[in-house]
């Protein structure tokens, strides 16, 4: 069966020989292909290369555009860096305002060379990959962009001294979303994974998150024309799950590796995809036992959940991950383990 026949099946609900999976592979993708992450980051053929030999190397069911999110935040004056063998990351906040942000930026960002790279991967690997294997590509979250271009501090401050130009800001970020997902789903994505950390208490109070963040994530969602899964951004989602949870053309939730599958399951709609809970980011450090014994302990929790794909949860998968400890989780599942 071809990939997209293992997703199709979870979605579905239905059991086949083995359960679908992916790993986050991004940044892998430069390892394999021995390319330095700026210029990776740069070229969408470098970055075909890379996942193609990602591909082949480990037959993930899902594979990732790039997992680069701080580029969506570039065109709006933040400072980026490339922190050695990593993706691109935020150095500096932008030093504009909101107002000015609004006036001076159109809410489409199709002109935005960091987003055309982007959506040019998307292209690149739909023509290569076509229809047998999924493309998942990540957008960062109307409630999270603001936090990311504004810093943390800034933008909490922002919500609770001045609501109504965050309200603004919001509905800007709501508006770049909808853009952004329409050229990512026109140029070939499958599903969209949205990151959203501030729907966690840790991060934001329990009030903001209540009357501003779920409703402006319910906005966005409800524009979007084709499925995404909710991705925890980092932080737990468990805060969501004390009670029924969805968004509209919300498909899965990717829970992070503390996050309770039993959980997360009762809160969510019948169907829905559960995605994830195995800790991506610590790959490097971990021995051959503890990865299977991990692997099966997730399995054997998601036996009678036919709705359920395994995912690593968190960021990438390490640049210094031994290529060895990936190949133990491709094996575990090519072998038709269930």
């Amino acid at each position: 069966m071809k990939p997209i026949g293992y997703v199709m099946s979870a979605i579905n609900g239905k059991t086949e020989d083995r359960r679908a999976f992916t790993m986050l592979l991004s940044l892998y993708g430069a390892r394999l292909t021995d390319c330095d992450p700026e210029l990776y980051f740069s070229d969408p053929q470098k970055y075909l290369q890379g996942q193609i030999a990602v591909f082949d190397a480990f037959t993930p069911d899902i594979i990732f555009s790039p997992f680069a999110l701080a580029f969506e935040t570039k065109r709006f004056g933040t400072t980026l860096i490339f922190p050695g063998k990593y993706p691109p990351n935020i150095k500096k906040p932008s030093s504009l305002s909101v107002s000015e942000i609004i006036k001076t930026f159109p809410a489409s960002p199709s002109e935005d060379p960091a987003i055309k790279y982007m959506v040019s991967c998307v292209k690149l690997l739909k023509n290569h990959f076509g229809d047998d294997v999924p493309i998942c590509s990540p957008i960062v979250s109307c409630t999270d962009l603001p936090a990311m271009v504004l810093g943390i501090e800034a933008w909490i401050d922002l919500l609770i001294s001045d609501p109504d130009t965050a309200s603004a800001f919001l509905e800007f970020t709501t508006a770049h979303f909808k853009a952004y997902s329409d050229m990512l789903f026109e140029a070939g994505s499958s599903f969209l994974v949205v990151p959203s950390g501030f729907t966690n208490p840790q991060l934001m109070y329990p009030g903001l998150i209540e009357n501003v963040c779920l409703k402006a994530l319910e906005e966005s969602f409800s524009k979007l024309k084709g499925p995404a899964v909710l991705h925890h951004g980092g932080t737990r989602f468990d805060f969501l799950f004390e009670k029924p949870f969805s968004l509209p053309n919300m498909a899965g939730v990717l829970i992070d590796s503390k996050d309770s599958f039993s959980k997360a399951r009762s809160s969510v709609p019948t169907g829905t995809l559960l995605i994830g809970n195995f800790q991506g980011p610590m790959l490097n450090a971990r021995d051959p036992d503890f990865i299977i014994n991990s692997i099966q302990k997730i399995l054997e929790n998601r036996k009678d959940d036919p709705h359920f794909i395994f995912c690593t949860s968190g960021a990438d998968v390490p640049w210094d991950t031994p290529y060895e400890n990936l190949k133990i989780v491709s094996d575990f599942f090519t072998k038709a383990h269930r």
